[in-house]
């Protein structure tokens, strides 16, 4: 685990209890099985495998008095981290390389908007470059994919997971809620990133087409 917290904007409010406390959630709760997820498997199946080897990169982002679009514009830049950092590690750490960043100065009225909401709206810009955006805090209410009464999102603390696109996230996309075009372009995304030809795009066609 790279326990690093460099991409911050103040470091008032960063400390190792913190980063500790995300390690310890990742291993022992979404790392590990669960009944309410109703399948075979920890709830995150990549979690432990990205830990083991080496392959997470944790940091902490101070949102104390920022507005929205400030906090917008600086979340998106961690594209570029990723990027940057991906650089840096041996081939064998690549494929699983996670950055998951704590969220800290936020009050919990501010949860909803400054995780789901720029979760929502940042999405597609991130899939444009490969890679899904995973958004937790500890009022989460989105449900599991196979079990509407369990809500596998909730974190102790906020934060965000970043890594790349894998056919898993299928889970993620095209929500029925979702605007149609915004669901059409994630299902179209999703079959580029995945490298997806022949009968296994064909499938996802279907669905973009069932949308009109």
């Amino acid at each position: 685990m790279l326990l690093e917290d460099t991409y911050i904007c103040s470091r008032e409010d960063s400390n190792i209890e913190k980063n500790n406390l995300i390690k310890d959630w990742m291993l022992n709760y979404i790392g590990e099985p669960s009944d309410h997820i109703n399948r075979i498997g920890a709830i995150c199946p990549f979690v432990k495998k990205a830990h083991n080897s080496g392959s997470i990169y944790l940091v902490q982002y101070d949102a104390k008095n920022q507005g929205f679009e400030e906090y917008r514009s600086e979340m998106c830049k961690l594209i570029d981290l990723y990027r940057k950092k991906e650089l840096e590690l041996p081939r064998e750490k690549k494929e699983l390389f996670s950055i998951v960043v704590i969220i800290n100065g936020l009050s919990e009225e501010n949860y909803s908007k400054f995780i789901d909401d720029l979760h929502y709206s940042c999405r597609l810009e991130f899939m444009k470059e490969g890679l899904m955006l995973g958004e937790f805090h500890p009022h989460s209410r989105k449900p599991s994919a196979r079990n509407e009464n369990f809500h596998p999102l909730i974190s102790p603390i906020p934060c965000f997971a970043l890594r790349k696109i894998t056919s898993h996230d299928i889970l993620f996309i095209n929500h029925d809620g979702d605007a149609v075009e915004k669901r059409k372009e994630e299902l179209n995304l999703y079959i580029e990133k995945n490298g997806f030809v022949g009968k296994k795009a064909d499938v996802f066609y279907k669905k973009i087409k069932e949308l009109g």
